[in-house]
């Protein structure tokens, strides 16, 4: 299963501009700092905070923070090993920043630059495969054990359909005759973010996949949802029988609580009283007793 590594630092400064204009600023030039290769893959946020001087006056500071995901352990490692450097060596990150922000014409008091050490975090993609196993954000994993419609992503979590973001629900039809005998036949993406996306705000109706028909969406990588990226492909049960394999990542960046059994793990639907449902929960990160 593939691991998501989040790299995740902050630094504070002052400067003359407000949130928008100091996002514009300083996103391209942490992303040569760090050796980044695309814009997409840095996620920037800039709020304004207040820290106060020796004589008790307040000062207006603005607090960045950035962080960028990855499946790859030796871009996660490069990703880490440069947010560091720059957190040890200010040196060329704030003499990039006077640079960028004087040629835009904003004042930037370079003394004011504190860069804060990075952290990292490690969990599964979200995923769900074949007939059907689920890993939720968390990295649980467990079975569904009855057919019916299930929410996989609901951004945010717990909205009404009229007021989602971004909503994924798949179809599992029963493929066999034992109770575990189960397979995604079918997913809809659909809500504003997928609007967005397909230049049809409100009037689209989304994306529709069924595992008997062909889609040019479908095993061509990642779909770019706003800041969520949900990846759908073909797959089929050891018997043989089609079915659809999905997966998400980028929770974190989603700026909203994200619901659905790729989620938070919640709101399954109810199990098959003629069937015995098995849940077996396991979070990778924690080695098993002895």
């Amino acid at each position: 299963m593939a691991t998501e590594t989040t790299v995740l630092g902050s630094m504070s400064l002052s400067c003359s501009a407000g949130k928008s204009e100091t996002k514009f600023v300083i996103t391209p030039v942490l992303i040569q700092e760090m050796n980044i290769s695309t814009a997409s893959m840095l996620n920037v946020e800039v709020r304004q905070t207040v820290r106060q001087s020796v004589s008790g006056t307040a000062l207006r500071f603005l607090m960045v923070t950035y962080s960028d995901e990855t499946t790859g352990p030796q871009k996660a490692a490069e990703l880490a090993t440069s947010a560091n450097s720059m957190a040890a060596d200010q040196t060329s990150l704030v003499g990039s920043l006077t640079t960028a922000f004087a040629d835009v014409g904003i004042t930037f008091d370079a003394s004011s630059a504190m860069v804060s050490p990075p952290s990292t975090n490690h969990v599964a993609v979200a995923a769900a495969i074949g007939d059907p196993h689920i890993v939720n954000m968390y990295g649980q994993r467990f079975d569904i054990r009855q057919a019916g419609t299930y929410a996989l992503i609901q951004i945010p979590r717990g909205s009404v359909a009229e007021r989602s973001l971004l909503a994924a629900e798949a179809r599992a039809e029963r493929s066999g005759r034992a109770c575990s005998d189960l397979c995604f036949k079918s997913l809809n993406l659909t809500c504003t973010w997928v609007d967005e996306l397909i230049g049809a705000p409100g009037a689209s109706g989304g994306f529709g996949f069924s595992a008997s028909a062909s889609s040019a969406h479908v095993g061509a990588g990642w779909l770019h949802i706003r800041r969520v990226d949900v990846a759908v492909s073909w797959g089929h049960t050891a018997e043989g029988v089609e079915c659809i394999n999905v997966s998400r990542r980028h929770s974190g960046r989603a700026g909203f609580p994200v619901g659905g059994l790729l989620g938070d793990g919640s709101k399954a639907a109810a199990p098959n009283p003629h069937c015995r449902l098995s849940l077996s929960f396991y979070n990778p990160l924690q080695a098993p007793h002895s």
